[in-house]
Order: C-alpha cells, then sequence, then structure tokens
C-alpha cells in the first residue's frame, strides 16, 4: 500500500453499478426523456461490469489522513455514498455541506484547506 500525505474524496460514489441505478432510477441520465428508465435501470442492475470502481471495496485500504465530502444538493452521486464510504474507513473525516452541488464546489475549499492544514503539522 502507498502512502499519501493524504486523499480527499469529492462526491465520491460507493461503487459504479449504485451509481448507474442511482442516475437510471431518479432519471438524471434521460434529461427530459424519461421514457426508458425504469428499462435501463433494470438493465443497470444485472447487466455484467468488468469494472467495478468499487471505492466501498477498497477506502478500508487507506492508511493516510483521508477527508470525504459531499454536498447535500447533489443530484448526481448523493451524500449517502460519502457518509456509507466514511464508515469503511476509521480514519475518514467527512464533510457533507448544505451548499454547492455536483457542479459547484467553491464551497469545499475553505475544509480541504483546514484538511491539508492540519495534516501538514
Amino acid at each position: 500500500e502507498s502512502e499519501f500525505e493524504g486523499v480527499i474524496l469529492e462526491s465520491t460514489f460507493t461503487n459504479i453499478r449504485a451509481a448507474a441505478i442511482h442516475l437510471t432510477e431518479t432519471k438524471i441520465s434521460e434529461g427530459d426523456n424519461r421514457f426508458w428508465s425504469h428499462i435501463s435501470t433494470r438493465f443497470v442492475k444485472c447487466y455484467p461490469i468488468t469494472q467495478t470502481f468499487a471505492t466501498d471495496k477498497k477506502i478500508a485500504k487507506i492508511r493516510s489522513p483521508l477527508f470525504i465530502a459531499a454536498s447535500v444538493n447533489d443530484e448526481v452521486i448523493p451524500f449517502h455514498m460519502s457518509e456509507e464510504l466514511a464508515l469503511e474507513n476509521k480514519n475518514a473525516q467527512l464533510y457533507i455541506s448544505k451548499e454547492g452541488n455536483h457542479y459547484s464546489s467553491e464551497w469545499l475549499k475553505p475544509k480541504v484547506l483546514e484538511f491539508l492544514n492540519k495534516i501538514k503539522k
């Protein structure tokens, strides 16, 4: 395992299947065309995938200081996924903001600077 001075995860999904299910169930992936939502959700749930991007299975291996941040306003990646990830690593510092969204992360800068200053000492 490589050691880093710190790891920062922003609006991170637990795994790719969970993210895809969220996007199809909420119809975010379809924009205004919501016809295929039910079918695409069923497809995503059973389609075999080779790359799982399983952050939830790997996050416990991170030994470096870990900062996980999300916004309650993020519709693309729900903040509860960040909460789930924080539970998998006892060293994780979790920050859930009431500001910002998936496309706006100005809310994060002060907290990231605070985290970085803490780990520099």
